[in-house]
């Protein structure tokens, strides 16, 4: 099991990926459990030798939200950075059992809530959605990952914080502030986009498209919200660079 904290803070986390057989990366997953499990079983997927990292938004949308946390926390094979949508949601529960909020704490609850598919937060009891919260805040914000080829590859959910993957290693500043790193589209734009130094490949989710884009070393892989949220999973393996869709 994962150890749990409150309070979302940036935190970055070193994952040696050597020890695997395969190691695949996957896009935004949006409560769809069911479809998750159906494209591990297409990749032949095997807990006791492969791993698998999301690049965060795990929740909303889809139907299970709940319930692919509760699988993520309990498989030792199942890493995750917090996509927008944690963040939305530990935002939200941080002042969801206040007697009185503030305007600003309400739009907290009605972003995520009314605005952003967090709806199914409401059917839940308190003491499930306090279990629910612990895991998400207890996400790290990004990933360096080494493998056993020798490659580096970052992960964080929209996209770098800049162009030197270190400052995405270090990053300082307040969550609530929207940084770039858990909001941003505006890499996956670039028309003349130099390489993020000191990695040798980055991936993140969040930005929605028919098939992953590759913008210099950062390569963008959110296909399933693609058709209304109902687009094909892409899990990318790290070790081959081969893209599979299910």
């Amino acid at each position: 099991m994962k150890s749990l904290r409150y309070n979302m803070q940036f935190h970055h986390q070193h994952l040696d990926l050597t020890c695997f057989r395969h190691a695949y990366a996957i896009g935004d997953i949006h409560g769809k459990l069911t479809q998750l499990k159906a494209a591990l079983a297409k990749v032949q997927f095997d807990p006791m030798q492969d791993c698998l990292i999301s690049v965060g938004d795990l929740i909303d949308r889809g139907p299970e939200s709940a319930a692919t946390l509760h699988f993520y926390q309990q498989q030792p094979w199942f890493y995750a950075v917090a996509g927008n949508h944690e963040l939305m949601m530990s935002n939200a529960l941080g002042v969801w059992w206040q007697a009185e909020r503030s305007d600003l704490e309400q739009r907290y609850i009605n972003l995520w809530t009314v605005k952003n598919g967090g709806e199914w937060a409401l059917t839940q009891t308190e003491p499930a959605l306090k279990q629910l919260q612990a895991i998400i805040e207890a996400m790290p914000s990004a990933l360096t990952c080494q493998l056993a080829n020798g490659n580096t590859i970052g992960i964080s959910h929209a996209q770098p914080h800049g162009l030197d993957w270190h400052e995405m290693q270090t990053w300082q500043g307040d969550m609530r502030e929207n940084p770039r790193w858990i909001w941003g589209r505006t890499r996956i734009k670039e028309t003349n986009p130099e390489p993020v130094k000191n990695v040798d490949l980055t991936i993140h989710g969040h930005t929605m498209s028919e098939q992953p884009v590759r913008i210099a070393n950062s390569l963008f892989i959110d296909t399933a919200s693609s058709q209304q949220y109902q687009g094909p999973f892409t899990l990318f393996e790290l070790n081959t660079l081969r893209a599979y869709h299910f």
